[in-house]
């Protein structure tokens, strides 16, 4: 019984995850298309009304969608802007059950946008927390020799680096430390392909883009499922 609840609420799972990115856009394309098509058609001249023209209304909202995105944007960088989000951003944060949804997207949305502002030099493995046993880490910069003196009494001549450890799947938090380089594996992998194996928690290694390309949201998730005990059939194994 357990067995196929579990396959009930994995396959609803999938199904809501399906779902909703095309939800979404089609919610936000009517709702915008509304506006142009009922309050604001009033404002149009009468050849706009006619059906032939819809197309172009469906447009407009569109237009208008991106317009809202860009005032909200032009809103939100300025000091009343910032001083109002920080306090929806606090208040959503403290909803029951909404805050799960939220704190997570925002989180996600920090990762992958701090991934393409990243002051991260290389991708490298290192024994941490303890030896051997592995941790990805990012190199920032190399120790100064103001600070590294004190450091290089104990490790004489071995160059020291800071570097980055960060957390899975949200990588916008971690750990520094300054470590020897030698100490240090080099990996043959760019910053970015090395952010996306942490993002995933390191289901997505590099390589795996190319058998995965041109794959869909649902191939994704069946992969995900699968790989949980669900078979493609919605059957368990």
């Amino acid at each position: 019984m357990n067995t196929v609840w579990a396959s009930i609420r994995k396959n609803i799972l999938i199904g809501l995850l399906l779902v909703t990115p095309l939800a979404v856009t089609l919610f936000l394309i009517r709702f915008l298309y509304n506006i142009v098509h009922g309050p604001l058609s009033t404002l149009l001249p009468e050849a706009m009304r006619h059906p032939v023209m819809q197309p172009l209304l469906v447009l407009a909202a569109i237009g208008l969608g991106m317009l809202c995105l860009f005032l909200l944007g032009f809103f939100f960088r300025n000091v009343a802007g910032r001083r109002f989000y920080r306090f929806a951003d606090r208040a959503v944060s403290r909803l029951p059950l909404i805050n799960k949804i939220y704190v997570s997207t925002r989180d996600l949305t920090a990762a992958l946008f701090t991934q393409r502002q990243t002051l991260f030099r290389s991708a490298v493995l290192m024994e941490y927390p303890r030896r051997g046993i592995y941790s990805m880490a990012f190199v920032t910069a190399n120790v100064p020799a103001s600070f590294r003196r004190r450091a290089q009494a104990e490790l004489p001549g071995d160059e020291l680096v800071t570097l980055f450890v960060p957390t899975t799947p949200n990588p916008t938090s971690g750990v520094l430390i300054v470590a020897p380089r030698s100490e240090l594996v080099e990996l043959d992998i760019t910053v970015s392909e090395a952010m996306k194996l942490v993002i995933s928690g390191g289901a997505v290694f590099p390589g795996d883009e190319a058998e995965q390309k041109g794959a869909t949201l649902i191939d994704l998730l069946d992969t995900w499922a699968h790989a949980r005990g669900l078979k493609k059939d919605g059957g368990t194994s």
